[in-house]
């Protein structure tokens, strides 16, 4: 029977089919506006350290940033393809629809054999949800932020390992194999998401063998060899890994525990729900206790999977100890497969779910996306300014570097062609107290820098010493190579002074 001629013959199915229509609407009025080039500030590092790559500089020892290379390499291609970082934007602008998409495909298999008025009932509850969790996601990650777009690559894996063949088939894991290398290539996290979306969905040990194992084997031995060729790979254990699981790891460990401790601090994914939407976050909620009660009613066996599952996703939202909102989004894809796992399981659970995600659709956090275009519209039009004028005080003077004295959120250094000294190159007061190498390497730039640049009306975190030194010996006055310039408002250029 059509979808026409259900709604006909069940009118109360009117509800949740207007309610899909409107999810899907609110879908794509996000995949438009991710498509208008609005960047959270945490991208503007991600471009500088992919410009230093072009520059020849290498990650982690010349420019220093708490991400995976990954993020750093899809960033070099979108500024050789596109001079910026519309490629990061195109993904993640597609990423907004494969989350919905890939909720439907996980729970197409388990609706096909249901009767009418279930059968059409759990289709659109699926595009509900699918709809829903897309929203939170880029609510919490858009813009940008590279988690949404990891999240879109493990539901892909999920729906191709939820429907691989019982023979090993080549395409198949090597498909998977360059899913699990791009999705843990941009936030290591994901590797936690992966094996739990896999441990939630799979039918036997050889299925796991062959669609997890082998393909994740393959992924880190394709993953080392790539590190070695690009000359990543001694960086990347040596300083990135070394201060990831050290400093990074142990920062907050007073104030949220010690690493495994924080896969149990769930409350922090549930209250992280609840301020987006209240309903949404009941959903979860009925979600999760819907796939304990029908794990334990299975076997206790089955109920120490999920648990482990469970326990994997809430580990890797707090891996860094961070608790930012876009790192909730680790979990999405485990809920996405729970939801469509529950389909048909619990009947008064399923129908409390779907009535809240229905609410969810109507009350949740919305955006004023016109005012946000407007607002980068702005910002943007400030930091290229920046960005022009930093680089054209440079070719003309011969300079090759220049040392940005600027906080986080305010970064020019994005739209330079000219790469700022480093490792560290944003006065993230934690990064540079997270190893001795980076204070030193700070105080040999400082010294021999022609060009700083500041930000009126923002404090730095130059310690004392570091203040005394710049006042001392540099100035606002050019020096003759720089040409006629204004200042970048509020961005100033200081000048190291000339040696009569």
């Amino acid at each position: 029977m059509s979808l026409s001629g259900t709604l006909r013959r069940h009118p109360w199915l009117v509800v949740p089919a207007v309610a899909a229509l409107w999810g899907v609407l609110l879908v794509l009025q996000r995949f438009f506006f991710e498509l208008q080039g609005t960047l959270n500030d945490d991208v503007y590092a991600y471009l500088t350290v992919s410009r230093g790559i072009l520059n020849g500089l290498t990650p982690y020892e010349d420019l220093f940033e708490s991400k995976p290379p990954g993020i750093f390499l899809l960033g070099v291609l979108s500024i050789v393809f596109f001079k910026g970082p519309f490629l990061l934007k195109l993904l993640e602008a597609a990423s907004v629809l494969t989350i919905p998409l890939c909720t439907f495909f996980l729970a197409q298999p388990r609706i096909r054999n249901l009767e009418e008025p279930q059968r059409t009932l759990w289709l659109l509850a699926s595009v509900v949800a699918g709809s829903v969790f897309a929203l939170y996601t880029f609510a919490m990650s858009g813009e940008g932020l590279v988690e949404s777009l990891g999240a879109a690559l493990c539901l892909v894996a999920a729906v191709l390992f939820d429907r691989a063949p019982q023979h090993r088939e080549r395409w198949h894991i090597t498909l998977l194999s360059f899913l699990f290398l791009c999705a843990i290539g941009l936030k290591e996290p994901f590797l936690l998401v992966l094996l739990a979306t896999a441990l939630l969905l799979k039918r036997s040990g050889q299925h796991l063998l062959s669609y997890f194992v082998i393909p994740l084997a393959i992924a880190g031995v394709v993953g080392l060899i790539a590190l070695l060729l690009f000359g990543y790979l001694k960086p990347y254990f040596s300083v990135y890994l070394v201060h990831m699981f050290g400093y990074h790891l142990g920062q907050l460990s007073d104030a949220n525990g010690s690493f495994f401790v924080r896969g149990l601090l769930l409350q922090r994914t549930f209250l992280n729900f609840f301020d987006f939407s209240q309903a949404f976050a009941l959903a979860v909620t009925f979600v999760v206790l819907g796939n304990i009660l029908a794990s334990a009613k299975r076997s206790l066996r089955a109920l120490g999977i999920l648990l482990v599952a469970l326990y994997l996703l809430f580990l890797a939202v707090g891996t860094g100890g961070d608790f930012y909102g876009h790192h909730f989004v680790f979990a999405v894809p485990g809920f996405i497969v729970l939801f469509a796992l529950l389909i048909n399981q619990q009947r008064i659970i399923g129908w409390i779910i779907i009535l809240l995600l229905l609410v969810a659709t109507i009350f949740h956090v919305h955006v004023n996306y016109r005012e946000k275009v407007e607002w980068w519209k702005e910002r943007k039009a400030v930091l290229t300014r920046a960005a022009e004028t930093i680089d054209g005080v440079m070719d003309r003077c011969g300079w090759e570097r220049y040392l940005h004295v600027v906080n986080k959120g305010a970064g020019a250094f994005g739209y330079t062609t000219h790469s700022p000294y480093g490792p560290i190159f944003i006065q993230f007061n934690r990064f540079i107290e997270g190893s001795e190498t980076y204070e030193k390497r700070f105080r040999e730039a400082l010294f021999e820098t022609p060009l700083l640049v500041l930000c009126e009306g923002q404090e730095t975190n130059l310690t004392d010493s570091s203040k005394v030194y710049i006042n001392e010996n540099f100035t606002f006055t050019p020096p003759a190579c720089a040409g006629a310039f204004q200042q970048p408002v509020p961005y100033r250029l200081v000048f190291r002074k000339q040696t009569e």
